[in-house]
């Protein structure tokens, strides 16, 4: 119950934040992992992306390479705040937390108050490819 309350917490802190830049929104994470894991819910996924929905206009920039480029990566063994077996159970899933990340994405831009920007950055030139995306977000924001 603990763990539900700190994640509800931390949306609602994020979300009443001015418009700024999260990296790695444990909203989302949490939701996609989830899925991916088959693993009851902390918090209902639906508040989480109520809360989501509530922050000030928000454009997420999902970091997306193609998914051989994912399943390449190596997956660290030491996470200090995970156990092993939520480490192997993500080796042993990877493609299916691709694929709920992917169908968490899809979710989200169906979602009117919620920008998304895909973003690759193995193609050449994606440094500025990301800030032609998030100026074009911006400008249609306004």
């Amino acid at each position: 119950k603990r763990d539900a309350e700190e994640l509800m917490l931390t949306a609602r802190n994020f979300a009443s934040c001015p418009p700024c830049v999260i990296d790695r929104l444990p909203t989302i994470s949490q939701i996609a992992y989830d899925r991916a894991l088959t693993r009851p819910p902390l918090v209902p996924h639906a508040e989480l992306i109520e809360v989501l929905r509530s922050m000030w206009r928000p454009l997420v920039v999902y970091c997306r390479p193609p998914a051989n480029n994912i399943l390449a990566a190596p997956i660290a063994d030491d996470h200090p705040h995970r156990a092993s077996e939520h480490t192997d159970a993500v080796r042993r899933e990877h493609r299916r937390l691709i694929a709920a990340y992917d169908d968490l994405m899809n979710e989200l831009s169906s979602c009117w108050m919620i920008r998304l920007v895909l973003y690759d950055w193995t193609v050449s030139g994606a440094p500025d490819r990301l800030v032609d995306l998030l100026w074009r977000a911006r400008l249609c924001a306004d």
